[in-house]
């Protein structure tokens, strides 16, 4: 599976969906994946997720939403523009 992608690559994998890829200008690679703890090194290192991983979240994901658990995009998107208000205000506020 690949895990890393170029610039280019990532402004193909966007390409058409609305997404503004204009900041998308120094990325060399990108990663999917997650940090874990090495108990034999005492680090932290990233392992990227198998396809198999990625296709059960999509199946946990798809059997939710035809469950009707989740959050309605309209309830996502008015919470999202309130705590953006939110930030606003206060960034006003300490300005002053």
């Amino acid at each position: 599976m690949k895990t890393k992608y170029t610039t280019d690559e990532i402004k193909a994998i966007v390409d058409g969906t609305g997404i503004d890829v204009s900041a998308i200008t120094d990325v060399d690679q990108y990663e999917v994946g997650r940090y874990y703890y090495d108990e034999t090194t005492h680090e932290e290192k990233f392992r990227p997720y198998t396809m198999d991983e990625i296709n059960a979240m999509l199946d946990r994901a798809e059997a939710d939403i035809a469950a009707g658990r989740g959050i309605p995009d309209e309830e996502v998107w008015r919470e999202f523009e309130e705590e953006l208000a939110r930030e606003e205000e206060y960034e006003l506020a300490e300005a002053v």
